[in-house]
């Protein structure tokens, strides 16, 4: 197919596109990141002193969000999911990012989707919009390490509205930085019956099937017009069969890799609208993680403390009366690993039942509001007034649920002036789309028109409610036993299914969510909560939202270097907390015979684990300061 693309040039230099070697899989086929050997790809001075090897893979996706309270794009959750199951954390940014080269220095992979769904509708949002400063801190940014994974039109129009394009037809380097990260100059074309197709080594999208896209229509895209350097890879072409151009590349610039996408839709689930299924993108995003580690053997952060497979919380709204909530805490808080219970509460709660919260210790009180509104019903300052009131009744906290599990911009832009540092809304739905999260997240929020920021509160999404279940029959009385059984085993089915197909196997957390006054109705319609939270596994992490995410923090200022080779992994970690970080664990898969493993520094505990997606060494370590890991295969 190369070799019948004709308008690919660089001067008279004739340019034979090197493809990247197939991936090498390690553990299950999107589970375990992808490894591959490369040249370029290695941490600079973006990453600080690099003498010590490549910095470990930190992400920063770029989207403001798609509805303006916190949720995020289905692809931009795919990505976020992947890469935190990897260990390497991933946050939200919006474009003002690229105007501090200091925050970018902390990341090693940009994804920066150009493609509306991610928010990318209009100019103050855009990133088609970028000015020459953005560009070119960007550029630099990827020059000295960085790996950028970005469409078509990142840049193309300035600031002020201008389409780089227009002038010559061209996106050049002399206008376009990006052209040296990609390793080519851009040209808009009519791709009229053209279709993506893999190249014959696909390399990332080696897990995507021959076709990654339907055939285009009347569609002008800007696509590759001719390249500057030698060193790109070709991984899938637009082709009407007789024609062919570049449609997903990786190229080494610098240190660092640029990786182009036409058609990002690929990055997106085909549930939520996209061009990808969930796999094929997962398979991508982890061969862009074995990239970042520069084609040394798998060794993971585990994302949750002392090894834990996955994380759980316990978390209730308020509604019910005193029976009904004495019934509910005295059944949770026997369950032998729940300690801590959310308790959100309005501040128009009953005095008995706050009297009877406030004496248990286990109880950590939470803000939902003063009087239990709709968020989206109501204005700025009114959104002041019921978060600050309801201060005023349950006490200080930094803990937030909205009413009817629905946020609103103007409540998260409240949430982020207070200070508070964990919001529990945005529902977990993986079966009907992909909204929520398996992981904490930091909220994006804007304001069309009028205000748009990044927030440093962590968003735990929760899961399914007991109100579906329960709340009919509670609120036509009387509730009969049989209905009440009946319905109760609907919502043990709802807990099992959510755990086993969505939770556990994607290493994620559990934030599971009721009310006194439905499951707490009766013991028969109590019992799935408690028998299911019994019955997880040893290897299961019991918090409450606070401990999320103060462990969240807590990884976040670790640092993790990475070298070696094929047979041998080397890491450098370094505490920058004030305290040691205890219960710090490392995932490496177990081969054909255990890893050698040599600790210099620190002191490590090891856990051999047979798990559903492979045999995994755990590496238990409490970090004081630094110290140094190496496991040889």
């Amino acid at each position: 197919m190369g070799s019948r693309y004709q308008s690919l040039k660089s001067g008279s230099v004739s340019v034979s596109f090197k493809i990247v070697k197939r991936l090498l899989l390690c553990g299950t086929a999107f589970m375990c990141a992808v490894l591959v050997q490369v040249s370029g790809c290695r941490a600079g001075a973006t990453a600080g002193d690099s003498a010590k090897g490549l910095l470990f893979p930190r992400v920063l996706i770029l989207s403001t969000g798609t509805d303006g309270f916190g949720t995020l794009p289905a692809g931009a959750n795919v990505a976020l999911e992947t890469f935190d199951e990897l260990g390497a954390q991933t946050w939200i940014g919006d474009k003002t990012s690229l105007l501090e080269p200091a925050r970018l220095a902390r990341y090693r992979i940009i994804i920066a989707p150009t493609v509306f769904g991610y928010h990318d509708g209009d100019r103050i949002f855009s990133l088609t919009y970028l000015d020459e400063t953005m560009l070119g801190n960007l550029t630099d940014w990827v020059q000295q390490g960085g790996i950028l994974i970005g469409g078509e039109n990142v840049g193309r129009n300035t600031i002020d509205g201008i389409d780089r394009v227009v002038s010559d037809e061209l996106l050049d380097e002399a206008e376009w930085p990006l052209a040296r990260v990609f390793g080519f100059r851009m040209k808009e074309r009519n791709m009229n019956g053209f279709s993506l197709v893999r190249a014959a080594d696909p390399g990332l999208v080696g897990d995507y099937g021959t076709e990654l896209g339907p055939e285009l229509g009347d569609d002008w895209l800007l696509v590759p017009d001719s390249i500057l350097g030698e060193s790109m890879d070709v991984l899938a072409w637009w082709t009407d069969g007789t024609d062919s151009v570049p449609g997903v590349t990786l190229n080494r610039f610098g240190q660092g890799c640029g990786i182009y996408i036409s058609a990002f839709r690929i990055l997106h689930p085909s549930v939520a609208g996209g061009m990808g299924d969930v796999p094929e993108i997962k398979g991508f995003y982890s061969g862009v993680f074995g990239l970042a580690c520069g084609g040394t053997p798998a060794v993971y952060v585990n994302p949750w403390p002392n090894a834990a497979r996955a994380a759980v919380a316990v978390t209730l709204d308020d509604g019910g009366n005193l029976n009904e909530f004495q019934r509910t805490v005295v059944r949770l808080l026997d369950v032998p690993r729940v300690e801590t219970i959310d308790m959100f509460v309005c501040g128009e709660i009953p005095d008995d039942v706050l009297g009877y919260l406030r004496a248990e210790s286990r109880i950590r009180l939470a803000n939902h509001s003063q009087t239990h509104p709709f968020f989206d019903k109501i204005d700025y300052s009114q959104a002041i007034w019921e978060i600050a009131h309801a201060e005023s009744w349950i006490g200080e906290t930094d803990v937030f649920r909205y009413p009817y599990v629905s946020p609103s911009p103007a409540g998260m832009l409240v949430l982020a002036q207070r200070g508070y540092r964990v919001e529990s809304s945005i529902r977990i739905d993986h079966r009907h789309g992909y909204a929520g999260a398996l992981f904490p997240y930091n909220l994006p929020v804007f304001e069309r028109g009028s205000y748009y920021l990044t927030t440093e509160v962590l968003e735990l999404s929760p899961v399914q409610s007991d109100w579906p279940f329960y709340g009919d029959g509670v609120k036509h009385k009387p509730y009969p036993e049989e209905r009440q059984r009946t319905d109760a085993e609907m919502f043990r089915a709802e807990l099992g299914a959510t755990w086993r197909d969505i939770i556990r196997p994607n290493r994620g957390m559990m934030v599971v969510m009721g009310h006194p006054m439905y499951m707490g109705h009766s013991d028969i319609t109590l019992e799935p909560m408690v028998s299911f939270l019994k019955e997880l596994e040893q290897d299961v992490w019991f918090s409450d939202l606070t401990g999320i995410h103060d462990w969240w923090r807590v990884l976040e200022n670790v640092e993790v270097r990475v070298s070696g080779n094929e047979n041998m992994t080397r890491l450098w970690l370094v505490n920058h907390n004030p305290e040691p970080v205890n219960g710090l664990s490392l995932r490496v898969p177990i081969g054909e015979s255990m890893p050698e493993v040599k600790a210099r520094g620190i002191g490590l505990k090891r856990l051999e684990r047979e798990e559903d997606d492979g045999s995994f060494l755990y590496l238990i370590l409490d970090l004081k300061k630094t110290g140094e890991v190496e496991v040889s295969f």
